[in-house]
């Protein structure tokens, strides 16, 4: 076999694995990204429904709360007053719900 011909051989494998690699990361930053997210909202339903129940806070305290971490966050899509108000159904819904590591996390390698 010509010694060339190996060499793409070998470099088309290299290729093909990386790629692989390459993908599979991003499919594992994505599912991490999205359990922070899931983790982010749910707790800050449930510290709306504390912290409006404790200082008996109307409706008037999510639209302002949107409208300043929109302001601190301006790159941020998620923090209308309608997907706040969103968070905090999630929160009572789930109100009992203790968020765990996933069970392949849990696996030692």
């Amino acid at each position: 076999m010509d010694h060339k011909l190996i060499e793409e051989k070998k470099y088309t494998e290299l290729l093909n694995n990386l790629k692989e690699e390459v993908r599979k990361t991003q499919i594992k930053a994505a599912v991490s990204v999205n359990t922070e997210l899931i983790g982010l909202y749910f707790n800050i339903g449930k510290r709306l429904i504390k912290e409006q129940k404790l200082y008996n806070w109307g409706e008037y305290f999510i639209e302002k709360l949107s409208q300043d971490l929109r302001n601190e966050f301006p790159n941020i899509k998620g923090l209308s007053v309608r997907n706040l108000q969103y968070m905090r159904k999630f929160g009572h819904k789930f109100n009992d719900l203790e968020f765990t590591q996933q069970l392949v996390a849990q696996i030692d390698n």
